[in-house]
């Protein structure tokens, strides 16, 4: 099962109760909850705390929700998780000490900057620690699958010793599946096509037979679309021209 791959391979692999990737996507979606929780309190409070017809009522209830935003109401504890999620605390710990970085703690010459950068650190460590509270400052679930890829490819240095060729073949399947369905709904909604078909079998003189991975249908327009299922490296994401061409090439482009 992925769900009993270990998410590390430190000191959390080899003890008798590791971090694994159902407890890591368990451990988001309460970061989720928790954040939707804060934003839709926050905004009941301002809306019952301001009432009337008043001309200036949308800017002051505003006001009101941003005094309602204090430090407690926008960040976690470990214990929060815990009780929310039911795992382990040293489970829970283990997971927010390899996803934090500490209040202060980017690198100098990214700090002051307003939009993290493809390499910013928080793009890796998207939780922030001060005072043993954390803020969430990125959704964590591409964070999480930049983690959990490796971990589940056995040919990666930072495979899992849980993971293996099989459970890898499943993880890529369905990967490749999901990137189809979503590229495809993504162009049909777009273009408002009112045909899109995925996985077409055809006969090619040349090639004998073939599937087309997506077919998008647009007036007299048929654009037949080719999905390739990956992952970039840091370099790529960052912008190297070099590390981009090389990952496109590792995809069969």
């Amino acid at each position: 099962m992925i769900s009993l791959v270990p998410l590390t391979r430190s000191s959390y692999e080899s003890s008798a109760s590791p971090v694994t990737i159902l407890d890591a996507l368990t451990i988001r979606r309460a970061i989720e909850d928790f954040r939707r929780e804060t934003i839709n309190d926050v905004y009941v409070r301002s809306k019952q705390a301001i009432h009337g017809t008043d001309p200036n009522l949308g800017r002051r209830r505003f006001q009101a929700a941003l005094a309602l935003l204090t430090a407690d109401s926008l960040t976690f504890t470990a214990a929060d998780l815990v009780e929310r999620t039911g795992i382990e605390p040293h489970r829970v710990q283990a997971f927010l000490a390899q996803l934090s970085l500490a209040f202060g703690g980017a690198p100098a010459e990214r700090r002051g900057t307003l939009v993290p950068g493809p390499t910013h650190p928080l793009k890796m460590r998207p939780l922030v620690v001060h005072d043993a509270r954390y803020f969430c400052s990125l959704d964590i679930l591409g964070v999480l699958h930049r983690i959990i890829t490796p971990r589940l490819n056995p040919d990666s240095k930072l495979a899992a010793s849980g993971t293996n060729s099989a459970l890898w073949a499943r993880f890529d399947a369905h990967r490749a599946g999901l990137v189809e369905d979503r590229t495809l709904d993504y162009l049909r909604r777009s273009l408002n096509a009112p045909l899109a078909k995925r996985g077409l079998k055809y006969v090619s003189p040349q090639d004998g037979n073939g599937e087309l991975d997506g077919l998008v249908l647009v007036d007299d327009v048929a654009i037949l679309i080719e999905v390739k299922a990956g992952a970039l490296s840091e370099g790529a994401r960052a912008g190297e021209p070099r590390e981009f061409a090389r990952d496109l090439r590792a995809l069969g482009l």
